[in-house]
This record gives structure tokens, C-alpha cells and sequence, in this order.
């Protein structure tokens, strides 16, 4: 169960960061070649996760 709300949160955090709830429904997206996600995102997603 914790691994399922652990997904969540990340999706969620993801969706925020790339301002599409898309993230969530389709798993398959290529962040980076849609523009969706960059250098400065993936930061804000590593320090989402405390690294």
C-alpha cells in the first residue's frame, strides 16, 4: 500500500511540475522531447524525493 501512495505522490508532484495532469494518464510520455520536463524540472523533482 505504501508503494501505491508513494506512485501517487510522485505523479502528483510530477504533474505539477510539467502543468499537466496528462503525466498521470498516459505513463508512456516522452517528457522531454514534448517540452513537458527539463533540466530545471528534474531538479525540482530530485528535491521532491530528498537527494
Amino acid at each position: 500500500m505504501l508503494q501505491v501512495a508513494t506512485g501517487n505522490e510522485v505523479l502528483s508532484t510530477l504533474a505539477s511540475i510539467t502543468r499537466t495532469d496528462e503525466v498521470c494518464r498516459n505513463l508512456d510520455l516522452e517528457l522531454f522531447d514534448l517540452g513537458l520536463l527539463d533540466s530545471l524540472g528534474v531538479v525540482e523533482m530530485l528535491v521532491f524525493v530528498g537527494f
